[in-house]
């Protein structure tokens, strides 16, 4: 790990099947399994409150963490740097306002992209896997106009 510099950090908790997928910078660092059965039943559990520092060695650590984003399921939207979702170097997470079967709102987070030009849209599912190629997007003032409404009626 670079110091001094802002890495990714993202982990999947499957308590019901006793899983956990751990990302690094986007690339996959680990699975591991665990029994279902030692997690807290009560609503307590899994909690952000235990990420940071490991105490034995705190000495040697020093760390900071940002935009912490903690959800119930795996659906997720987020804006990449590649039309192809197996080519992103960079992607930022979105916080959805409204998550609906047909459509979904989020709050636009552009994070560390300095830019909106060459932006990609990606949705993940139910189980995780996103759209394989992003939708384009325009987030900036240059963006064109979406064209008027059209009446059509069909005989």
């Amino acid at each position: 790990m670079i110091p001094d510099v802002w890495h990714h950090f993202e982990v999947e908790l499957d308590v019901a099947k006793g899983t956990l997928k751990s990302w690094f910078n986007g690339q996959l660092g680990g699975i591991a399994k665990f029994d279902p059965r030692a997690a807290y039943q009560e609503a307590y559990s899994p909690t952000i409150a235990l990420i940071g520092n490991n105490a034995k060695q705190d000495q040697l650590q020093n760390m900071y963490i940002s935009e912490i984003y903690m959800d119930k399921s795996v659906q997720r939207v987020v804006i990449g740097n590649a039309s192809n979702y197996d080519d992103l170097t960079h992607y930022e997470l979105q916080r959805p306002v409204r998550w609906g079967r047909n459509e979904i709102e989020f709050s636009v987070n552009l994070g560390a992209f300095d830019s909106s030009s060459g932006l990609y849209l990606y949705v993940f599912d139910e189980n995780g896997v996103p759209n394989k190629n992003g939708f384009s997007l325009c987030a900036s003032v240059d963006c064109p106009s979406p064209p008027e409404p059209i009446q059509l009626q069909v005989n």
